[in-house]
């Protein structure tokens, strides 16, 4: 119950979703994650597990840079409570950043 989804946030320091919510009792765990910062301009980017949830992770991407993280799926980092989403939220507005998220579906 793998899944991938792409997102891209465009000069924007809104919450947007990187990973849309798996349904009742499903929880959304990460396994991966990749942000590729496109931009001119260094960028922090939070991580949290549902809107307005809990920080998860805080990531520094430099200009033109990429930061994330792999781990074996066994190893996902849980979702603390399921039916929900992974959000993304810039601390600049930049040109463009790009999240790759991989994850495994729980019940």
């Amino acid at each position: 119950l793998k899944g991938v989804q792409h997102t891209n946030i465009s000069s924007s320091t809104s919450e947007t979703t990187i990973v849309t919510a798996g349904g009742s009792g499903v929880f959304c765990d990460l396994y991966g994650l990749v942000i590729n910062n496109q931009s001119a301009t260094a960028c922090t980017v939070t991580i949290k597990d549902a809107t307005s949830g809990t920080t998860r992770f805080v990531f520094s991407v430099p200009a033109g840079d990429v930061r994330g993280f792999m781990l074996p799926q066994d190893s996902a980092h849980i979702q603390a409570a399921s039916n929900n989403n992974w959000t993304a939220t810039c601390g600049t507005s930049v040109a463009s950043i790009d999240i790759t998220a991989l994850f495994v579906n729980n019940k």
